[in-house]
Parts: C-alpha cells; sequence; structure tokens
C-alpha cells in the first residue's frame, strides 16, 4: 500500500494555549523547530458548559488514539496479510468468526486509507 498520509511516529506533543487563550492539545510529526515538524491534528478542548474550556481525559486519550494511527494501521495490514492468513479455524463457528473478523478488518483499512470514499 503507497501511504498517502504523513510517515509516523506521530506523537502528542501537550497541551498548548491559542491566541484565544482557549487549550489544545497538539498532535505532531518530526522534531519542532525543523522543515520535518508538521502539525498533524489539534484536539479541541471540551467546553464545561459554563465558562471555561477543559481538557479532559477523554481529549487526552483522543490525542494519544490520533498518534497511534500509523502504527495501528501498519499493524493490521501486517495481520491481514501475513498473520490471519494462516489461521485455519477447525470448526464452521470459528470459520465464520475468521471471515467476519477479516470483513471488519478490511472495511477498518478501507475506512484509513480512503478507499471507502472512492
Amino acid at each position: 500500500m503507497n501511504a498517502r498520509y504523513t510517515a509516523g511516529p506521530w506523537e502528542v506533543l501537550g497541551e498548548d494555549e491559542g491566541l484565544d487563550r482557549v487549550p489544545y492539545i497538539e498532535v505532531t510529526v518530526g522534531e519542532c523547530g525543523t522543515k520535518t515538524f508538521k502539525p498533524i491534528a489539534h484536539i479541541q478542548p471540551t467546553f464545561d458548559g459554563c465558562d471555561d474550556w477543559l481538557i479532559t481525559d477523554e481529549d487526552q486519550a483522543n490525542a494519544h488514539l490520533i498518534a497511534a494511527a500509523p502504527d495501528l494501521l501498519e499493524a493490521l495490514i501486517d495481520a491481514r496479510n501475513n498473520g490471519l492468513i494462516y489461521w485455519e479455524p477447525i470448526t464452521s463457528r470459528g470459520s465464520a468468526a475468521k471471515n467476519d473478523m477479516l470483513d471488519r478488518i478490511d472495511a477498518a483499512l478501507s475506512k484509513a486509507t480512503g478507499a471507502a470514499n472512492g
């Protein structure tokens, strides 16, 4: 597969504040201050319903999940192409489970690579 996304490793740079003093979490690639540095995502904070923006545990978890995306994609491709093809279930139920798992992996890979959108 030819990667159309920015190659990893992606990492959570940490919390920062924008000009509007609203905090956010940044996921980046490359070393800050170099030509290889590139922001990948800004995780917006959660509004507390009153007058404050908060970085929650869920916001942090979302940032780490995004940062792990290239590694997860590579592992899933490897599992699909090299691991699961050798799994031979001994029952029809196991065979159906394998086929279901392969279908779910294929759908996830299509979503991750944009193939599902044409």
